[in-house]
């Protein structure tokens, strides 16, 4: 598969505000990436932005199969309520 990338979105949420979200995206090349999140996932996005390269053995682990994405899980949430 390869490595990925970690893709930052930034999208108004319903009252007004602003929500930054982190997504892993199972695929190299950095265009693309950002191509799959807007179309599966931020299409009234006000920013996507690529953060870094992420390994493929994190990937596997997290079980992100090629060409897919996970929500980064937000550390402030107890665990499993995402």
């Amino acid at each position: 598969m390869g490595s990925g990338r970690l893709i930052s979105v930034r999208a108004p949420t319903l009252n007004g505000n602003f929500a930054l979200v982190g997504y892993f995206v199972a695929e190299e090349d950095t265009k693309r990436a950002v191509e799959i999140i807007r179309h599966k996932i931020a299409r009234r996005a006000e920013e996507i932005v690529p953060v870094c390269r992420v390994s493929e053995e994190l990937l596997n682990s997290l079980r992100v199969p090629p060409g897919g994405i996970m929500r980064v899980p937000r550390s402030d949430r107890p665990e499993g309520k995402y």
